[in-house]
């Protein structure tokens, strides 16, 4: 009757995909990046042979696992995949209805004309309008947090740095199903989220998601024949457990695709007659979200007091989350010496998985000879509980300040020394 899946979300990486299509300006083939045609968008607007694009989930899914030879294209599969907001089915004229963001890029909302009613819009006072986005329920993935309802005040909704945490990545749907671990009143909450829900009490193929307690995502996706009704939808979700869960499009767009093991092609547990406009992408990642490994540092400084020094090394990105530069990723002083550093640097740079960030620090040495340890931490700082999560290792160095009165091979001798500590050191970790 159903087919049901669920992950942790702290072992799954979550991410909206749209149709593929051409801009207003013609270009490639690409993902859209709005969520109407260019003649009914201020923004670069979507279109395929003169309507928006839609695809059905499977091609969806697998344009991303094409790439058999390439050693990260199960890594870059997607686990499962299920079709995600309303849009216009019938005539194909728009996408999908409510807030939709991808990767931190809003497409849909006032900047873009886009308010849900007549092309021209209606606007405030301010050029402003608002609808779906702010009606109607919406998943969100927060970035790289656990996920939520993402109606939220019209403030939060305007301020562009909530598409970077908040609302890194999120569909729209309608309407709310369960709520604090109870079905919800369907008639009361349609009305709340403006109207229009799907065939409430008619038995209709069904896509929802749903969270438990303990942050497990929860996919059902209902074949019809039999199809169920809005209420039996939410009170099967309770029966798995959901606190909180949402009703996303049915009907000849409800498709869920998954994929086991190595094969990359997958398969279709309820294939949809549609192409839709939108679908939700989940990856099931075996390696940590956050780890890295170091891939090159500059030899141990040996400088002179007062000597201005640049020190370098470069960590690359092997956990399955990119580095958004936008976020709080940052080095942080660990310990020893600090040599009169900030004792936290945000990240210079985005870094996507397996490519290398650079990290500089420049300073000035002390005037007083000796040797000065000063280790260092990449991290990341969660914006919710403030807690500090290390990403890969603990980067450490010594700095030696030659003394003046110093024979002519001293600074060699030290070299010597340290790079004999060097290699004996990597023996040891070599034989741990």
């Amino acid at each position: 009757m159903w087919s049901a899946w669920t992950s942790q979300t702290r072992t799954s990486r979550f991410e909206t995909a749209l149709a593929r299509g051409y801009d207003g300006q013609g270009g490639n083939l690409a993902e859209c990046r709005d969520v109407n045609t260019a003649e009914n968008s201020t923004g670069p607007g979507c279109q395929l042979n003169g309507k928006y694009p839609g695809e059905k989930v499977v091609d969806i899914a697998t344009r991303l696992c094409s790439d058999k030879d390439n050693s990260l294209a199960a890594h870059l599969c997607p686990a499962v995949a299920l079709n995600a907001d309303f849009f216009d089915h019938i005539n194909y004229g728009h996408g999908p209805e409510g807030l939709t963001v991808k990767n931190g890029e809003r497409f849909d909302g006032w900047r873009v004309s886009d308010c849900d009613t007549q092309f021209p819009p209606t606007l405030d006072e301010n050029g402003r309008c608002y609808g779906n986005d702010v009606n109607r329920s919406s998943l969100t993935i927060f970035a790289p947090q656990p996920f939520g309802d993402g109606r939220g005040p019209i403030k939060e909704l305007d301020d562009p740095a909530s598409y970077i945490d908040r609302y890194y990545n999120a569909v729209g749907g309608l309407p709310l199903l369960v709520s604090d671990g109870a079905p919800v009143n369907i008639d009361s909450q349609c009305a709340e989220e403006g109207g229009g829900c799907p065939d409430t009490w008619v038995d209709r193929a069904r896509t929802t998601v749903g969270r438990t307690a303990d942050d497990k995502l929860i996919v059902v996706v209902v074949r019809e024949p039999p199809g169920v009704t809005l209420k039996e939808l939410a009170d099967i979700m309770v029966q798995y457990g959901a606190v909180e869960a949402m009703n996303l499009d049915g009907g000849g767009s409800s498709q869920l695709w998954y994929r086991e093991g190595s094969d990359l092609k997958g398969a279709s547990r309820v294939a949809g007659s549609r192409g839709v406009a939108d679908a939700i992408l989940i990856f099931r990642e075996d390696i940590p979200r956050h780890d890295a490994f170091l891939s090159f540092q500059d030899e141990y400084p040996i400088v002179e007091p007062g000597q201005r020094v640049e020190y370098k090394f470069e960590l690359r990105n092997t956990g399955f989350l990119a580095w958004d530069a936008r976020l709080p990723y940052a080095l942080m002083h660990s310990g020893g010496d600090d040599l009169g550093l900030p004792t936290w640097h945000p990240i210079p740079a985005s870094a996507l998985i397996w490519t290398d960030i650079t990290w500089t620090l420049r300073f000035v040495a002390p005037a007083t000879h000796g040797a000065y340890q000063s280790r260092w931490q990449m991290v990341y700082r969660d914006n919710v509980s403030g807690a500090i999560e290390s990403i890969g290792p603990e980067i450490g160095f010594i700095l030696t300040v030659l003394p003046e009165d110093r024979s002519p091979n001293f600074a060699d001798i030290i070299r010597q020394m340290i790079d004999q500590a060097q290699q004996e050191a990597e023996q040891r970790l070599m034989s741990s």
